[in-house]
């Protein structure tokens, strides 16, 4: 059986996460990610999320 995170644990690792991909992008010749592509890394993070954690039932 998956082990359970609450919504707020959730909600701070994917915030560790995305700034962790954002300062990758930190050097001279480097731009960070645009909105689309943030948008779509966080989608996919979220969904490595749920199914590794998933969210509990009420």
């Amino acid at each position: 059986m998956a082990e359970r995170v609450s919504d707020e644990r959730r909600m701070e690792l994917l915030a560790m996460i995305t700034s962790s991909y954002i300062s990758a992008f930190n050097g001279p010749e480097m731009r960070p990610p645009d909105a689309i592509t943030l948008a779509r890394f966080i989608e996919e993070i979220t969904d490595a999320l749920d199914r590794k954690y998933p969210r509990p039932q009420d």
